[in-house]
């Protein structure tokens, strides 16, 4: 884990990528200005194949609602 903020909007120096904000923070659907943020790395790298693999089953899913 990298990164844990319970409250990013609350950081006095946020970097300009974690300024756009996201179509769902923009509705405000929690009700609160507050946005959890966790950055995080795997410990090792996936295997090229593995990453086709999940890259694939993500594009075969049906969209929720179709």
């Amino acid at each position: 884990l990298d990164e844990d903020e319970d409250n990013l909007y609350s950081r006095a120096n946020l970097g300009d990528d974690l300024k756009i904000k996201t179509y769902y923070e923009s509705m405000n659907i929690s009700g609160s200005n507050r946005v959890h943020y966790l950055k995080f790395r795997l410990p090792v790298e996936l295997p090229l194949e593995k990453d086709q693999q999940l890259k694939q089953s993500l594009t075969e899913e049906e969209p929720k609602g179709a």
